[in-house]
């Protein structure tokens, strides 16, 4: 196993064989050193023959080749094979869930309307930004929950890039209903839940709206945080109307209903967790909060990393093949004894 760049990998190969049973016949092995091919020559009187050390560590070598060549065919038809291993990879990174917005209002632009040309959506925009992110930190261990009126599990923790990206690519297209907050982040939570802590955790929350959370489900996600140790990014993407997170708004000028974005940052403030909020009104925004924390987070983290079974036969049928061809190239430029 390579070791991965900024860090390193550590792990134990591990040898099977599928039919363990047909090693028994490595005992054929010996037959070589048994049974000579050499041709007898007669001769009136063996002591007037000098002793040929060279000709015995060659006669020696020949019969180790042909051990070598039976035994590597046995060990090949005994479905030699690398088991299933745990490999412990150490790197500079963050156990991350990134949390997504796919409510309607994420595809409209960030000037509030249906993008039309060269225009592109909030949740595209976003999508293509952490792609980009993901890009530059494949030492990370990411999950993915995406959401709207339902929390919908995308993928679990894992290091494999390719799905990591198939899943965030996902989150560009079209997106539906409204938005809940608070349910996607328990799921979020529930991800390092009975996990061993081996590094960072963090939650990246992207989203163009917010949410009233109910006491009860916030008290749970105050626990849930303190208990795993969690870090707290929102990147909030306001739409063209939001009063947005950080502006202050003068008590005659505030809605009936309140400033959902800001009752909603205050919470988040309140877990008692490190908690930074970014809000993005434009792409150039949003590429910021994305590389503000990349620049963040980078910390030691070690993952578990399970390498399927491999079929490595292959490797011993060669071996076998080049040490019987050596044989019979041996054999062509035996010199024959005149009678």
């Amino acid at each position: 196993m390579s070791p991965i760049p900024g860090g390193r990998t550590e792990c134990i190969v591990n040898i099977e064989c599928e039919h363990p049973w047909l090693l028994v016949l490595l005992i054929l092995a010996g037959l070589p050193f048994l049974y000579s091919s050499s041709t007898a020559v007669s001769y009136s009187w063996l002591e007037l023959v000098p002793r040929d050390g060279m000709s015995r560590a060659l006669g020696f070598t020949l019969r180790m080749i042909g051990a070598i060549a039976i035994a590597s065919l046995v060990v090949a038809l005994s479905g030699l094979q690398r088991g299933e291993q745990y490999v412990e990879r150490v790197a500079e990174g963050a156990q991350m869930v990134i949390v997504l917005d796919r409510s309607r209002s994420m595809n409209d632009t960030f000037a509030g309307r249906t993008p039309t040309g060269g225009e592109e959506s909030k949740a595209a925009a976003a999508s293509r930004l952490l792609l980009n992110f993901v890009g530059r930190r494949p030492d990370n261990v990411y999950g993915v929950v995406e959401f709207t009126s339902s929390p919908i599990y995308v993928l679990p923790l894992t290091s494999k890039i390719k799905a990591i990206q198939a899943a965030i690519k996902a989150a560009g297209d079209k997106g539906l209903a409204l938005t809940n907050i608070a349910s996607p982040l328990v799921m979020a939570a529930e991800y390092f839940q009975r996990r061993a802590y081996r590094g960072a955790r963090v939650i990246v929350l992207v989203s163009d709206g917010a949410a009233k959370i109910e006491e009860e489900v916030g008290n749970w996600l105050r626990d849930a945080f303190k208990d795993f140790n969690v870090r707290l990014y929102w990147i909030y993407i306001p739409s063209e109307d939001s009063l947005g997170i950080f502006a202050k708004v003068p008590y005659d000028e505030l809605p009936v209903a309140g400033v959902p974005e800001q009752d909603l940052h205050r919470y988040f403030k309140s877990l008692g967790i490190p908690y930074t909020a970014y809000e993005a009104q434009n792409p150039a925004a949003l590429r910021h909060a994305v590389a503000d924390m990349d620049r963040l987070e980078r910390w030691p983290l070690r993952t578990m990393e399970v390498v399927p079974r491999e079929d490595i036969s292959g490797y011993a049928y060669a071996l076998s093949l080049a040490m019987i061809l050596l044989l019979i190239a041996m054999k062509l430029l035996e010199v024959r004894v005149w009678r």
